[in-house]
């Protein structure tokens, strides 16, 4: 009797084949990793459960997958895209506003484009590959974005009917918001944009996985879709003990429960084990198709390393469709600025560059595609020695499949302090939310119309023609 009566012969067992002086702590742990443990209220154990076979039926549409690089920390990227132009005015408001975190023309490398005001842009001078890729199509930003529920006008601010943000300008609320695409909702609960993308595939039968290889985030997680783990070091670890843990696991969830929460956690705890050790095998045998990549050790890189193993075992994992998420951090730059942004640009431009050339010789540069975010943008105004937390910014989008080597969205009409669409200290009003280039990759991926609305809860609060990319494809 008792709430152990499920679990009870496992501790006895794990007891009885401990070594002398180890089998106290032995009954401890198969304890602890019991559901009885975990959950409240009778467990309510019934019969043994059946272990049920993976299914191995793909849909067959081939594999696509998406990868987000989050900027954490909040970046200032007026100083990744500037309006460069002799006929236009942007670029002289926007030297008169940054004062002196502007960068000059000799700063920049220049792109052209159509459909701005300005014609020409620089990028940054950090990042000479992003600018390679943008000039042969495989890459485009995405300007003038940011967290938004609905458009908003300064009017609008001081409007209660209207649908703002929570947390306007702080890390942790717009974090949460950006990843979960509902910034007007506190916490994760609506779960991530990417898992939730996941969901739909899911719902039609492709074989999703979600990944996060930086930590534990909201974006990689929906309603049914569960994110895996991976180490930016050693890819997928196996359990600490495995051989002394398996069986106790094993024993401990081969019993199904009528009580809903031991019957999750002895599922969920089941799952974990076999996918830590399916991953695992997988990665060790996974071979990359460049050195370069594979000496990735640190940083970025090494994220983007797993995420090349996790795509070169493509088929060995029947995956149809992917979603990564990895990222940088240290963009909180309220002094340093110059210098920080050259730095971390540098870095973020070495890595993507070594990513993409890994891809191309894997052939599947076309099934890829990457997007930027952040916490939020940065003043255009400087404090003396860097920026401060503020709201739009401008975005990388790139991929083998991508119509690039374009500015998307309309830059901001104006860059002066004090413009119809400064909030003060050029905090500047997105006038395009995140969805801009979600919709256009969710549509991509293969998400149907009559799941739209589901994957993107605030879409019908905008006009698709005007706020969405419709030809990023």
């Amino acid at each position: 009797g008792g709430r152990l009566e499920a679990s009870r012969s496992t501790v006895q067992q794990a007891y009885d084949n401990a070594k002398e002086g180890e089998k106290l702590k032995a009954a401890e742990l198969a304890l602890a990793l019991s559901p009885e443990f975990h959950t409240l209220g009778q467990p309510q154990p019934l019969k043994k459960r059946v272990e049920t076979k993976e299914a191995t039926t793909l849909k067959g549409e081939g594999y696509k997958a998406v990868v987000l690089l989050y900027f954490a920390g909040g970046a200032d990227t007026w100083n990744m895209l500037v309006p460069l132009n002799a006929n236009c005015k942007l670029y002289d408001e926007y030297r008169e506003a940054r004062t002196n975190v502007a960068l000059k023309p000799e700063d920049l490398l220049e792109i052209k484009t159509k459909g701005q005001a300005c014609s020409k842009f620089g990028i940054h001078k950090s990042m000479p590959f992003y600018k390679e890729l943008y000039d042969m199509g495989e890459a485009a930003f995405v300007s003038n974005v940011g967290n938004l529920a609905e458009p908003l006008t300064k009017a609008d601010m001081q409007d209660a009917t209207k649908t703002r943000c929570k947390g306007l300008f702080g890390h942790a609320d717009q974090t949460t918001g950006a990843m979960t695409l509902q910034c007007q909702t506190l916490g994760s609960s609506p779960k991530g944009s990417g898992g939730r993308m996941g969901d739909a595939l899911g719902e039609q039968g492709f074989a999703t996985t979600s990944f996060s290889v930086a930590g534990a985030v909201p974006w990689t997680g929906g309603f049914r879709t569960a994110t895996e783990m991976i180490n930016s070091q050693k890819g997928s670890t196996r359990f600490n003990n495995l051989e002394t843990l398996e069986e106790i696991i094993v024993n401990i969830t081969s019993t199904q429960h009528k009580n809903a929460y031991c019957e999750e956690y002895a599922q969920q705890m089941a799952n974990s084990l076999k996918s830590s050790k399916k991953l695992a095998s997988i990665f060790d045998a996974a071979q990359l198709a460049t050195e370069a990549m594979d000496a990735s050790k640190s940083g970025l890189g090494a994220q983007l390393k797993q995420v090349s193993k996790l795509i070169a075992t493509r088929k060995e994992r029947s995956a149809e469709r992917d979603f990564f998420y990895v990222s940088v951090g240290g963009w909180d730059m309220h002094s340093g600025l110059i210098n920080g942004m050259e730095q971390k640009l540098k870095h973020v431009d070495d890595a993507l560059k070594l990513f993409v050339e890994e891809l191309k010789a894997q052939g599947t540069w076309k099934d890829v595609v990457l997007t930027t975010m952040s916490d939020f943008g940065r003043t255009l105004m400087s404090n003396g020695a860097g920026s401060d937390h503020a709201w739009a910014g401008n975005h990388l989008v790139m991929g083998g499949s991508i119509k690039g080597g374009v500015v998307y969205n309309d830059f901001p009409e104006s860059m002066l302090i004090g413009s119809d669409v400064d909030l003060g200290r050029g905090r500047l009003i997105p006038k395009y939310p995140y969805e801009s280039v979600f919709v256009p990759i969710a549509k991509w991926m293969g998400v149907e119309e009559g799941q739209m609305a589901k994957v993107f809860p605030n879409m019908h609060n905008f006009n698709g023609t005007k706020h969405f990319i419709n030809h990023l494809f």
